[in-house]
């Protein structure tokens, strides 16, 4: 009898364990979710207040977590996807940003996404913009017949050593041209420098070539800006 008890004790006690690590398990989880969905959410907040500001030129650099927090001493490697997409229906042509923090190695993720009001080079009129991404890992799918999407992978969880530097921020820069054709003009990009000021900004030469007064031609004589904008994805 005494012998029937003492392994039932067993029994409870490991039955209980199992219980306690997968309560852990669920609950560091959940602090991951929390996590990426905050990351998300805090980077399109950032979009949406420079594509909403009321200036003509903004800059916004945002510093990206090297890791998503799990608990107290636990961390996830994570990548940021952030993906243009352009679809067209009868109302017309849509220019989405979709943004996706997902852990490496659990099966954590969180995303969002917000609509970018729409310009082309065919209507340089328009109040929409034109979306630039610079980065190195970007990956251009036609989805549908009137899809087209491109993603940005950004990797803030790299480690030191590796043969590409990890991603230190996500840079998102507005502008609008200031000679004809008047565009206006949206970069995100994957900044891989530890200084920010050397990430992409209005000196660097493609800014200024495109919103600035970099580019010029010779118009009788004459040196006349003409805005160079190179890369768009729409």
């Amino acid at each position: 009898m005494w012998m029937l008890t003492k392994m039932a004790m067993v029994f409870f006690i490991l039955a209980l364990a199992l219980v306690l690590v997968g309560l852990s398990a669920k609950e560091k989880s959940g602090l991951c979710e929390a996590r990426a969905e905050s990351l998300v959410q805090n980077v399109r907040s950032q979009v949406v207040g420079v594509v909403s500001a009321p200036i003509e030129d903004e800059r916004k650099v945002i510093p990206l977590e090297r890791v998503l927090s799990t608990g107290s001493e636990d961390f996830q490697r994570y990548n940021l996807t952030v993906t243009w997409r352009k679809t067209q229906d009868s109302g017309g042509i849509k220019q989405t940003l979709i943004l996706e923090a997902k852990a490496v190695s659990a099966s954590c993720s969180s995303g969002s996404s917000l609509l970018i009001p729409y310009g082309s080079s065919s209507s340089p009129s328009s109040s929409g913009y034109r979306v630039h991404f610079i980065g190195s890992n970007k990956n251009r799918r036609q989805t549908s017949p009137s899809a087209i999407s491109v993603d940005m992978t950004v990797e803030p969880s790299k480690k030191y050593g590796e043969t590409t530097p990890p991603s230190y921020y996500l840079v998102v820069l507005k502008c609008s041209t200031k000679a004809w054709p008047f565009e206006k003009h949206l970069y995100v990009e994957d900044c891989t420098r530890e200084n920010p000021a050397d990430c992409v900004n209005f000196d660097s030469t493609e800014i200024d070539n495109c919103c600035g007064w970099g580019h010029k031609v010779d118009v009788g004589g004459v040196q006349v800006v003409q805005p160079l904008c190179s890369n768009a994805l729409s």
